[in-house]
């Protein structure tokens, strides 16, 4: 039985040796999913540049003052129509006013990682700041779609080259095209730099560095992953997560990391908390703070999160029904357990902290915004679900197969409306706004994913 497993496996699971991860075929592939993605994203007509407005703002402003104030650009009175976001003249929602000073109310992470790329557009004349330092809308529109398409392809390249690790170039081809696709990196990330499209690409990163730390002894991953991990936090929130977890999994099975790892996370935390006081004089900015969450509507928001059918997790990403279904019937055979349970604890915590914000759908976007960022989560127990199936079963049945297939066409399907159709955003205000009414996430009814013909 041993020598048939050893003969079918190679049918799902990758046969390369640790000496050569990824073979020239593997580079054209990659760059191929990169490049496809790119270009889908940026043509893909539907864009979300809500609570981001003045995220590139911020950059352009750290690039040429070295200054997190914001002041200058927002002299009184404000033209509604070149400031969005701004009621009866004053400041926008996303821009709040401390210690006298302006500053952008969203986490500042993103904005600071982007500045490289926001230097580099800057130089074709793409900018932020109008003449009289007026804040130019058009540029932080065409900023922000460049940018975020080009992480979100970056992203779906390097699930290709995460999934080669375990899997044939075959499957993993199919998993990074559906993780690019299928899920809300198309129809959320993509579309407008959320803070949860930064925070996917860190994930992602995470995931790639969590298999090359099993695969091969990295000198300085744990460096690395430290201060991904902790940029994921400064980012958003919720990669408290994450760094939580993974810091408990290095604790356990990398202990000869530990001392490093922690040595790193204490110093960017230090540097985040010396940033606080300076601009804020307290020891966290007010948007990470705790009490933003409450436990009033938790079973609501919980089953709303998986099964609503405008914001429902299982419902806008149908295949993670395959992933679920091989973990289960392989629980007692994976050779990868101690990542999978990792993924799994991830999933489940994000899915109930989301829930105890008040606003849990995520005011206006499309299907389950504020998971995004679990989606290298979800490949990464694709991925090794599927290895565990092949070193157990040895042989997916053709059933398996084409309800797969079938979920993974239903998932593009579904994400394509969000990114092709703009009559899926219009959803969120008619026929009146879901933050007005939310009863209409449970409306089976009026689906957003239906809306192209409801509307």
């Amino acid at each position: 039985m041993q020598v048939l497993r050893q003969v079918k496996r190679p049918i799902i699971v990758s046969s390369m040796q640790s000496a050569e991860l990824w073979s020239k075929n593997d580079i054209r592939l990659g760059a191929t999913i990169f490049v496809l993605s790119l270009i889908v994203f940026l043509l893909s007509p539907v864009h979300q540049i809500l609570d981001s407005h003045y995220s590139m703002l911020l950059s352009e402003n750290l690039i040429k003052h070295g200054s997190f104030e914001l002041d200058p650009y927002f002299v009184p009175p404000l033209d509604r129509k070149l400031y969005p976001g701004t009621s009866a003249g004053d400041i926008p929602y996303s821009i709040e006013r401390v210690n006298g000073h302006l500053y952008y109310y969203f986490p500042p992470g993103s904005s600071v990682l982007s500045a490289p790329l926001v230097a580099m557009l800057n130089l074709f004349g793409i900018t932020t700041i109008s003449e009289g330092n007026l804040y130019n809308l058009k540029g932080e529109m065409i900023l922000q779609i460049a940018i975020s398409a080009l992480l979100m392809s970056v992203v779906a390249g390097l699930f290709y080259f995460t999934a080669r690790i375990h899997l044939t170039w075959h499957l993993s081809f199919v998993v990074a095209l559906t993780g690019a696709f299928g899920t809300p990196i198309w129809s959320t990330a993509s579309r407008g730099l959320w803070s949860s499209t930064w925070q996917t690409f860190l994930m992602a990163a995470v995931v790639f560095i969590l298999f090359l730390m099993q695969r091969k002894n990295l000198r300085y991953a744990s460096l690395i992953l430290a201060t991904v991990l902790c940029w994921s936090y400064f980012v958003r929130p919720t990669g408290t997560i994450p760094l939580v977890v993974v810091t408990g999994y290095i604790l356990l099975r990398k202990r000869e990391q530990l001392f490093p790892f922690l040595g790193v996370c204490v110093f960017w935390f230090a540097m985040f908390l010396l940033y606080s006081k300076i601009h804020f004089d307290s020891l966290l900015p007010g948007y990470y703070l705790a009490s933003r969450l409450s436990f009033d509507h938790f079973a609501e928001a919980f089953s709303g999160n998986l099964l609503s059918p405008s914001r429902g997790l299982l419902v806008f990403l149908p295949w993670l029904l395959i992933p679920v279904f091989l973990t289960l019937r392989t629980w007692t055979h994976g050779p990868s357990k101690d990542l999978q349970v990792l993924s799994l604890v991830i999933i489940l915590i994000h899915i109930a902290v989301v829930s105890t914000f008040p606003h849990w759908w995520g005011g206006y976007c499309f299907g389950p915004r504020f998971s995004t960022e679990l989606v290298p989560w979800f490949v990464l127990l694709t991925i090794l679900s599927f290895r565990s199936y092949a070193t157990a079963i040895t042989k997916l049945s053709p059933g398996l197969l084409r309800l797969a297939l079938l979920l993974v066409i239903l998932s593009i399907a579904i994400h394509a409306v969000g990114a092709l159709s703009k009559k899926s955003m219009a959803w969120n205000v008619q026929p009146v706004t879901v933050d007005e009414d939310p009863s209409r996430l449970w409306d089976w009814n009026d689906p957003q994913f239906l809306a192209f013909i409801t509307r």
